[in-house]
This record gives structure tokens, C-alpha cells and sequence, in this order.
């Protein structure tokens, strides 16, 4: 085999696999509400770190320390401020402008 041709299938089957993993990960947020896969969304970085940590032995600097405990309070944060927010009814009466009257 040629070098160019074990590139293309390296690069054919990296693509196909992004594509099948991003498809997933699109599914999967459609069935999330906003506040929630915006939430997700922001550990998209956090992970790539992390698996860089466990699966190539990266280290973490600092200020990337400190960056992932700050984006991951932020998202237990907001997952329990929406949750609360939903329980307490806050903004019901924003939602009840939106509703026709008869």
C-alpha cells in the first residue's frame, strides 16, 4: 500500500466517525431543553482536557485548573437555578402574557 492511500482511509475514516459522533451529539441535544444543552455545550472543552489527561497523560496548567472548576460550578449552578426556578414558578407571568385570552 501507498503512503497516500493509508492517508485517505486514516482521513475517510476519521471523518465518518466525527460525522456519526457529532450526529449523536446533535440528537441528543434536540431532546434537551436550551438552558440545559447550552449548559452541555460549554463542556465540550472540559472534556477534550480531560480525555487528553487520561488517555495521552496531558497535564493541566493552572489557569486551566482553575478554568474547569469555574465552567463546571457554572454548569451545576445553572443546572440547579433552572430546576429551581421551574419548581418556584418563576416566570409564569411572562408565560401567561404569551397565552390567548378567549
Amino acid at each position: 500500500m501507498s503512503v497516500s492511500v493509508v492517508a485517505e482511509s486514516f482521513f475517510a475514516t476519521r471523518l465518518i466517525g466525527t460525522a456519526f459522533a457529532y450526529a449523536l451529539l446533535s440528537r441528543g441535544l434536540e431532546r434537551l431543553p436550551a438552558s440545559s444543552a447550552f449548559s452541555l455545550s460549554l463542556l465540550h472543552p472540559l472534556t477534550a482536557g480531560v480525555l487528553g489527561f487520561v488517555a495521552w497523560a496531558k497535564r493541566f496548567t493552572p489557569d486551566q485548573l482553575l478554568g474547569a472548576v469555574l465552567v463546571s460550578c457554572g454548569v451545576v449552578m445553572g443546572q440547579f437555578v433552572g430546576c429551581k426556578d421551574e419548581k418556584s414558578g418563576a416566570g409564569s407571568k411572562l408565560k401567561s402574557s404569551y397565552e390567548k385570552t378567549p
